[in-house]
């Protein structure tokens, strides 16, 4: 018994399976440079250091 491959079904789905693993690809690489963003910017931000005084400087 042969079973006939309708390609009509299958190609549509391997289209759609690309099309989401390169939309999932791209939001990996932009979520990556907004994080690296954030991240920078969070060490860059100056924390009041208390003197021993009590003072903030």
């Amino acid at each position: 018994m042969e079973t006939a491959i309708n390609y009509w079904w299958v190609m549509p789905i391997l289209i759609l399976l690309l099309i989401l693993v390169g939309w999932i690809i791209r939001r990996n690489i932009t979520d990556e440079k907004d994080f690296e963003k954030e991240l920078n910017r969070s060490e860059i931000k100056r924390r009041k250091h208390i003197d021993d005084d009590g003072d903030a400087s």
